[in-house]
């Protein structure tokens, strides 16, 4: 009898144990989900995960974010921009979604960030953008960011391209390339898509870089129902990734009947924003008539 309550006694004692073990463990602060998307030169980012929006609160609140945690152990105080961002295979305008020492939700493309410090902090993409282009379910983020001298704009250096694949990965982006073909090489395509739904008086334009280098494509002349008008069109595409942008003119022009466009391609530096001055390309001229 003594024995079968002693054994009774350590087999409760070893499952009590076991038990606290599996508690212990469950709780422990030190494990972390965070995924390591960029870590070099003391600059590390990495993503802390997917924060869905709600419908009904404010804009802040309505948009999906995707979390980062960015530190800076670089030995400068940096000014950290977003640049390069793509989703989807689309270009898509993003912005940081941060909160301020006054408790103020704000949004930026970019933020300074001291020397030694760490920041929580979240990236969106604004419905209106997506909607333009036709993504409404999102499966892969792309962006790179710029560190710079706050003071100066001098680019310290630039992470490689970052990415964030989202739960929606059997979902398939289609995208449409109908229209009259403006410009056709073996990676680069332009498309006049038509008049912009409800503005005749614009157009709708996509286009294609399937290169290796980023660039930037813009509208070099324009006529538009028999007259010379300056056309204003200009968008910059990440290497392998497309844009859907629209073209208007300026003084602006009544409803569209028949255009003749001339485009030009050059190549695009995102860390300065600015278009390097060597002109890789010029369409011949399209006509268009509606």
């Amino acid at each position: 009898m003594k024995k079968t309550i002693a054994a009774l006694l350590v087999l409760t004692l070893l499952l009590s144990v076991s038990a606290c073990k599996k508690t212990n463990q469950d709780a422990d602060p030190d494990v972390s989900s965070d995924v390591v998307l960029y870590e070099k030169h003391g600059f590390k980012v990495s993503y802390t995960g997917f924060q869905k929006g709600d419908k009904h609160g404010d804009f802040f609140e309505s948009v999906d974010k995707y979390g980062l945690k960015i530190e800076n152990n670089t030995g400068k105080d940096s000014l950290i921009s977003l640049t390069r961002t793509y989703a989807n295979g689309y270009m898509l305008d993003m912005m940081f979604y941060i909160v301020d020492k006054d408790d103020r939700k704000i949004e930026e493309s970019s933020f300074i960030l001291a020397k030694g410090k760490k920041m929580n902090t979240a990236i969106f993409i604004e419905d209106f953008f997506a909607n333009e282009s036709g993504v409404d379910t999102l499966t892969d983020i792309h962006f790179t960011l710029t560190l710079s001298d706050p003071e100066t704009g001098k680019v310290y250096f630039n992470t490689k391209d970052l990415q964030i694949t989202t739960e929606n990965t059997d979902y398939e982006q289609s995208y449409d390339e109908s229209g009259t073909l403006a410009y056709f090489s073996d990676d680069i395509k332009i498309v006049v898509q038509g008049r912009e739904p409800g503005a005749p008086q614009l157009l709708r334009i996509y286009c294609l870089n399937d290169s290796e280098k980023d660039i930037c494509i813009l509208c070099r002349e324009a006529t538009v129902n028999g007259e010379k008008k300056e056309p204003y069109f200009s968008t910059e595409i990440a290497a392998g990734s497309r844009s859907v942008g629209t073209l208007g003119f300026d003084p602006e022009v009544g409803v569209i009947h028949d255009i003749g466009l001339i485009f030009e391609i050059l190549p695009y530096d995102f860390s300065t924003g600015t278009v390097v001055n060597k002109t890789l390309s010029v369409s011949d001229e399209v006509t268009i008539s509606f």
